[in-house]
C-alpha cells in the first residue's frame, strides 16, 4: 500500500521547466544569479566607501583590544563606534529593494547603486533589526525587543541562568524567558 502511494505522489509532481542558462536555471534562479552579482558589485561601489570613510576615525588603541585595527565607524543607529567587519552600509531613506522579475532589474540597480547622501553605515546588530523593523511594519524599539525575546527562546536554559541572575526556584524555560522579560524588558 505504502508502495503504490509513493507512486502516485510522484506521478502527480509537475517537472520544473528550466528555460535558462542551457536549461539548469528557473527564472527565480536566474533572477537570484543577477541580484547576487549586481550585490557582489556594489561592496566595490565608490559611494559606498566614501560613506564608511566619511563615518569613520582612527582607532585608539586600549588595553585588551585589538592591536591590528587601524579604523573604526560609526553606527548612525546607535550611535556606537564599530571596527569595519562589524559594519553595514544600509540604503536610506529608500532601501534597495529586491528583483522580483526582469523588468525589476532597472530599478533595482538604480536603488542599489545609490549615493553617498542615500548611504549610512549601521553595525549588524542594528541594521538586523531595522530590517526586521521594516519587514513587520514595527517600530525600532519594539523589533529590538522582539529580537531579543527569539534570541532568548534560542538560548538553552544553562545559558540563560549564566548570562542572568535567575532565581533557583525557576526551573522551565518558559518562566525563565518570562521573568527576564518582566525584569528586563519593561516599558
Amino acid at each position: 500500500m505504502a508502495l503504490r502511494k509513493k507512486n502516485i505522489t510522484k506521478s502527480l509532481k509537475q517537472e520544473v521547466i528550466k528555460p535558462y542558462c542551457s536549461g539548469t536555471k528557473t527564472e527565480a534562479e536566474l533572477l537570484s544569479f543577477i541580484r547576487s552579482a549586481l550585490r557582489s558589485k556594489w561592496l566595490r561601489w565608490k559611494p559606498r566607501g566614501d560613506c564608511i570613510a566619511e563615518n569613520s576615525r582612527p582607532y585608539v588603541y586600549v588595553e585588551g583590544g585589538n592591536k591590528r585595527q587601524k579604523k573604526e565607524v560609526l553606527c548612525n543607529l546607535c550611535n556606537n563606534w564599530f571596527p569595519v567587519s562589524k559594519i553595514e552600509v544600509d540604503h536610506y531613506p529608500v532601501e534597495a529593494g529586491s528583483i522580483r522579475g526582469f523588468d525589476d532589474i532597472g530599478p533595482f540597480c538604480k536603488r542599489l547603486f545609490a549615493e553617498t547622501k542615500n548611504l549610512r553605515t549601521v553595525c549588524k546588530s542594528c541594521h538586523s533589526v531595522h530590517t526586521y523593523a521594516s519587514k513587520n511594519k514595527i517600530s525600532f524599539e519594539d523589533a529590538r525587543r522582539q529580537k531579543l525575546i527569539i534570541a532568548l527562546n534560542n538560548k538553552s536554559i544553562t545559558q540563560l541562568k549564566k548570562d542572568y541572575e535567575i532565581p533557583l526556584t525557576i526551573k522551565k524555560k518558559s518562566d525563565i524567558v518570562a521573568y527576564i522579560k518582566e525584569k528586563y524588558l519593561h516599558d
